[in-house]
């Protein structure tokens, strides 16, 4: 194979990986209010939904909503969170990648267990009564 022939096979690689670089995640142009819409269109009972900070988790957006629980013995409301972080930052890349890689965050020195999906994070669901209706929701958000 010649030089020109080399040359281009290594641009082409060079554009697919810069192509695909940008859409490392699916779902980054979604926002936080989206997956409440969205566990609502899947007859999840979610409701009082409220904006959180985004900066305890240095995330770029926040917000909780109430869903049916189980607390001990009773059943109770409880308040799930979602987090973004917005992927086109190196930063928040970084910050996802710790995540993933520790399988939670940490809240006051507690670790919360946390799923990831794309640019979103989901804590709060573990005792949910809805619990897999909530995680199925949350792994097919795109």
């Amino acid at each position: 194979m010649n030089r020109t022939g080399m040359l281009l096979i290594v641009s082409a690689a060079c554009l697919a990986s810069l192509l695909f670089c940008g859409c490392a995640s699916q779902n980054n142009y979604r926002e936080c209010r989206d997956f409440f819409d969205y566990l609502v269109r899947n007859q999840v009972a979610v409701s009082k939904i409220q904006p959180l900070r985004p900066d305890p988790f240095r995330a770029s957006d926040g917000m909780a909503f109430e869903v049916d629980g189980f607390d001990g013995e009773k059943d109770a409301k409880m308040d799930i969170a979602i987090y973004k972080f917005n992927l086109d930052m190196k930063l928040m890349q970084d910050r996802m990648s710790e995540i993933r890689k520790s399988g939670g965050v940490f809240l006051v020195g507690i670790k919360l267990p946390t799923k990831v999906n794309g640019s979103f994070i989901l804590i709060g669901y573990e005792r949910c009564k809805q619990k897999k209706q909530i995680l199925k929701a949350f792994e097919e958000f795109k």
